[in-house]
C-alpha cells in the first residue's frame, strides 16, 4: 500500500515536471518571438513563468500538505494549510530567481526598469 501512494506521487511529480518543462520552454520561445517584449525580456518571462510552474509547485504543494497532515486536530491543519503555502511561495520565488538569472544571460540588453 505504501509503495503504491509512493509510486503515484512520483508519476504526479513527474508529468507535473514535464509539463511545466514544456510551459517553460514555450514561455522562452514566445518571448523570443514576440517584437512587443524587445528590451523587456526579463520582465516577460517573470509574468510567464508564474504560470507556467503552477503544475510543479501545485504538486510539490500538495506533497508537503500530505506531510504535515502528520499532526493531529485543528492545529495540524492548520500547520498543513500554512506549510502548502509557503512552500508555493519559496518554490515560486527560487524558480522565478533563477530563470531571471537565465533570462539576463540569453538576453543582455535590457531597458531598466525604473529608468
Amino acid at each position: 500500500m505504501i509503495f503504491r501512494a509512493a509510486y503515484h506521487y512520483s508519476t504526479e511529480l513527474l508529468v507535473s515536471l514535464v509539463i511545466s518543462g514544456v510551459l517553460i520552454l514555450i514561455s522562452f520561445i514566445f518571448v523570443n518571438n514576440y517584437r512587443r517584449v524587445r528590451r523587456h525580456e526579463n520582465l516577460a518571462i517573470f509574468f510567464l513563468l508564474v504560470f507556467a510552474t503552477i503544475p510543479i509547485n501545485a504538486v510539490v504543494s500538495y506533497l508537503f500538505y500530505r506531510v504535515f497532515r502528520i499532526f493531529e486536530g485543528f492545529t495540524g491543519v492548520i500547520i498543513s494549510i500554512i506549510s502548502m503555502i509557503l512552500a508555493y511561495a519559496i518554490l515560486l520565488s527560487a524558480e522565478e530567481l533563477v530563470f531571471g538569472i537565465i533570462a539576463r544571460r540569453i538576453w543582455k540588453r535590457q531597458k531598466d526598469f525604473f529608468g
